[in-house]
């Protein structure tokens, strides 16, 4: 068998796997946080682009920098080792940044579905008593009522004209609504915080609560600790082959509330020191924007693969793509067929892994 083609977890208990080298099937698992993993593996590639989103570009170097000021700023507004930061807003960089701001100071990340409505919103908020939400283009009146239905004590806003920009350094006023905190001026309130020691962070801690797809009738949060989405990561590398390319780029389309979106196709390409493409607005309109960034691994499902089959014109080459992995679900044999004939024909050798990543 060609071990290029290997597919499935690297594991001695699976015979697609045979030939495997030892650490593919027994790899060495950092003790650390998924933040200094990410810190101490791109120390020789800090001016790489880390995430395209839309119109931002953010090298690892920024990435790591907006990191440690986010958090800062979290400690300054009393978030402690332990605590439950609640984010809603769509796969944006500034989700990327909080998680890893949060991770730095032993906080937990959960990211809440982007389309979930305030009453949602604020079951959540109570069931992980968070003290901050953090949250996309909500109005005034919306943070209010959240505010008073919830135990949160603040509440950080991402305006939606703002998220081309890398500017966390707007000016914080004191007033009567100080609670409520435009999420660019995260950096004046990084400033107060004097305390600005790294503390070390074991890979047992917990760092991320994110859901099921819901195959009861009814999303399941699942934790996560840094062992956990650090083993994904890994396993994932070995069993499709993906090496430490920093010249490499991903597309990630599925949403952040997903272990498949963030703690797999996220922060698997940032640990593999490749471009996390994020897509956060995906759709029949927009899927051919994406694929023109020239991903040259698509992070999918048999619905995107059907979506991208759909609308893409039979003139647009697709060459940079070299593969495709379904997660959430498995690819049919006659999806696989049909995909690998549609990426052939628009210049694309492409493997298609057929196993379900969750």
């Amino acid at each position: 068998m060609n071990k290029k083609n290997l597919t499935g977890f690297a594991s001695i208990d699976k015979p697609q796997n045979i030939g495997a080298s030892f650490f593919n099937t027994h790899p060495i698992i950092p003790n650390m946080n998924v933040y200094s993993s990410i810190k101490a593996l791109s120390l020789f590639y800090r001016k790489e682009q880390a995430v395209n989103c839309l119109d931002l570009d953010v090298d690892y170097q920024r990435m790591l920098d907006d990191a440690v000021t986010i958090s800062l700023a979290l400690k300054e507004l009393g978030v402690k080792k332990g605590d439950i930061i609640s984010v809603c807003m769509p796969n944006l960089y500034q989700a990327i940044a909080i998680f890893l701001a949060s991770n730095r100071i032993g906080a937990v990340t959960t990211f809440l579905n982007a389309f979930a409505s305030n009453e949602e919103i604020n079951s959540y908020l109570n069931l992980f008593e968070s003290p901050i939400f953090i949250n996309y283009n909500k109005t005034k009146e919306e943070n209010l009522y959240i505010k008073q239905k919830t135990g949160v004590k603040y509440i950080v806003t991402l305006d939606k004209k703002n998220i081309h920009s890398l500017n966390l350094s707007k000016d914080y006023h004191i007033t009567g609504s100080e609670d409520m905190i435009d999420f660019h001026s995260l950096g004046s309130i990084s400033t107060f915080q004097k305390n600005k020691i790294e503390r070390f962070h074991s890979s047992s801690e917990d760092s991320l609560i994110l859901f099921t797809s819901g195959s009861t009738g009814k999303p399941k949060s699942v934790v996560l600790t840094n062992k956990n989405i650090l083993a994904s990561g890994t396993y994932l590398k070995n069993s499709s082959n993906i090496k430490n390319n920093k010249d490499k780029k991903t597309l990630v389309c599925v949403p952040f509330s997903y272990p498949y979106g963030f703690g797999t196709s996220t922060l698997m390409t940032l640990l593999s020191g490749k471009t996390a493409i994020l897509a956060p607005n995906i759709s029949k309109d927009t899927i051919c924007y994406y694929l023109k960034k020239e991903p040259n691994i698509i992070f999918g499902s048999p619905a995107l693969l059907e979506l991208i089959m759909k609308n893409v014109p039979d003139e647009q080459r697709l060459s940079s793509v070299t593969t495709f992995i379904s997660g959430g679900d498995f690819l049919t044999p006659a999806m696989n067929a049909r995909g690998k004939k549609f990426f052939d024909v628009h210049g694309a050798d492409v493997e298609l892994d057929r196993k379900s990543v969750v």
